[in-house]
Parts: C-alpha cells; structure tokens; sequence
C-alpha cells in the first residue's frame, strides 16, 4: 500500500469521526451552537463529504495539485481553530459540559476543544504527499 493511500484512508476515518461527536447528526444542533460559521449541520457533512474526497484521492492515487488543495482546506480548519481557541477557554467549556452529564454536550466540547491540532497535521501529511515521489509498482 502506497503513502497516498494510506494517507486517504487516514484522513477520511478522521473525517467520519464527525459521526461519533455528532451521534449521527442528532447532536449536530449542539456541535452547531459552539461554532456555527464553521460547524453549522451543512458544514458538518462537508467534514463527512471531504472524509470521502480524501478516499478517494488516496485510491486514485491523485497528483500534487489536489493534495496541496487539501492543505489548504486542512489550513482554514487549523486557523479557525485557533481563532476558536483565542476566544474561548476550552477547559472551562469541557468541565462545565461533563458536569451535565450529557454526552452529546461532552462530546461537543472535547471536539471543538480538539480537532485543530489534527487538522494541521493533516495539512502536513498532505502537503508531504504533494512532495514525495513513490517507486513504480512492480508487477
């Protein structure tokens, strides 16, 4: 199995991990009300949808220029990320949601308190895929 491969493979499990914080989408509302602009229900299946791109990238075992479009894609998360975090005290945020009780509030402040440092070594991953240049198969 190929790097690319791999790496799509990677990052679409990563992706489809939206699935287990959003309970299927029926705790989409609660992933939604923490960041809205970039975690609205819409924008949690563009996370699902880009999942499967990445797939089938990796599959296709695609060129360059679609893994630096995915960089740049991994980049706006990161840097939203960090802009979420300037704004807002995460470990407050986790602890008055486990306080609750509620699963679906826990898992919406672990995510949001989370995703940017995978994001960004996704954007790396990606960016090295665009670089690196595999062996030809042998038959």
């Amino acid at each position: 199995m190929s790097f690319k491969f791999k790496l799509g493979v990677g990052a679409c499990g990563f992706n489809l991990g939206m699935l287990v914080v959003n309970l299927g989408f029926r705790n989409a509302d609660a992933i939604a009300a923490l960041n809205p602009d970039m975690f609205s229900a819409f924008g949690q299946g563009m996370v699902v949808i880009w999942g499967a791109t990445y797939l089938a990238a990796g599959i296709a075992e695609a060129g360059a220029a679609v893994w630096c479009a995915f960089a740049l894609e991994k980049l706006a998360y990161a840097v939203g990320w960090l802009r979420w975090m300037s704004r807002n005290d995460a470990v407050a945020l986790v602890s008055a949601a486990a306080a609750t009780g509620d699963l679906g509030s826990v898992l919406a402040a672990v995510f949001h308190a989370s995703y940017g440092p995978g994001d960004a070594a996704f954007m790396l991953a990606f960016l090295y895929a665009a670089t690196v240049r595999e062996a030809p198969k042998r038959d």
